[in-house]
């Protein structure tokens, strides 16, 4: 049924929008409208967060990655370190270290978890309240959205077979994404790439007064469904700024990501030089990965993403210095 609906990337925004209509979950009529200056940024960014805890499962047992939940902080015997991992930043690489420095890190509460992760989840209020230390990666919130929309497109990138029958151009392999990670649906496939088959229409066609404008917005906000283009800073913990006062945290920047992962064992009070790193698994180019903005992109893109401008400020305030 999928290929009788989906249309070349290309196609007219007309076109885009007629199978847009026929492929949405929500019909456009029970969306809220956009309001700008109706919230600060900070007010906004709580929002992102809360709208994410309403939409996640209640129970594990619904939920695809249950292992990413944050679960063992709800126990009696919770870790005393946090590690939410942005998506698009090098999460994967802090994984990597915490994972093969697990024995070391597990020498400061030997009866307890050495850590938990915390991933394509918000963090919820007591998650966060049951741990001691907070670890966070962070990148500038433009190049996270960047790489989140070039990712996105290189999984969904679609073309016409000899039959008529539509197929992907990229493999799993080119696109630097492990399968498991790719839990979007048919819907969700058409619903982003028609509009805007580049990172750069996506930005500067934000202001849009149509369907594929609203879309993109909502993309940035509220619909988690596209990647983690929404999956910032915000996504994760905008509405415990004041728990997070009381708690030790810790950033780690995409372009400082090695000797920041460094610095953790200090922070945690072990051993400097006990920390092991590897290469993270899916860095190095993909199709799409080189797509860029303009300067109007860039600029739009900043305007939208002014919330997580300010809560990542925030984080990097209060974060120990290193």
């Amino acid at each position: 049924m999928l290929s009788s609906l989906l249309l070349p990337l290309a196609a007219p925004q007309a076109e885009a929008s007629t199978a847009l209509n026929g492929l949405r979950s929500t019909p456009l009529d029970t969306v809220q409208p956009r309001t700008p200056g109706s919230y600060s940024p900070m007010e906004l960014c709580k929002r992102t967060w809360t709208k994410a805890v309403e939409a996640m499962p209640d129970s594990p047992d619904g939920d695809t990655r249950p292992e990413l939940r944050g679960d063992a902080f709800r126990t009696t015997t919770p870790p005393s370190l946090l590690f939410v991992h942005v998506g698009k930043t090098c999460g994967a690489t802090v994984g990597f270290a915490l994972r093969d420095n697990q024995r070391l890190l597990n020498t400061r509460h030997p009866l307890q978890p050495a850590y938990d992760e915390v991933h394509t989840h918000p963090v919820r209020w007591g998650v966060l309240a049951a741990a001691d230390h907070v670890l966070v990666s962070l990148r500038d919130p433009i190049d996270r959205v960047v790489s989140s929309y070039n990712s996105y497109v290189c999984v969904r990138e679609t073309k016409l077979d000899e039959n008529g029958q539509r197929v992907a151009i990229n493999s799993q392999n080119e696109c630097k994404r492990k399968p498991n990670e790719v839990g979007f649906t048919r819907e969700a496939h058409a619903r982003l790439i028609f509009c805007f088959p580049s990172v750069n229409e996506f930005a500067e066609r934000l202001d849009e007064d149509n369907e594929c404008g609203r879309l993109a917005r909502d993309s940035l906000q509220y619909d988690f469904g596209f990647g983690h283009a929404a999956m910032g800073a915000c996504f994760y913990l905008g509405g415990m700024m004041d728990l997070l006062q009381n708690k030790s945290v810790f950033v780690v920047e995409t372009k400082t990501c090695d000797s920041d992962i460094n610095a953790i064992a200090p922070w945690l009070g072990l051993r400097n030089d006990s920390f092991k790193l590897r290469q993270e698994l899916h860095a190095g180019g993909f199709p799409h990965h080189d797509d860029t903005l303009s300067v109007k992109g860039r600029d739009v893109l900043r305007q939208h993403l002014a919330h997580e401008y300010a809560f990542v400020d925030e984080l990097r305030r209060m974060a120990v210095k290193h």
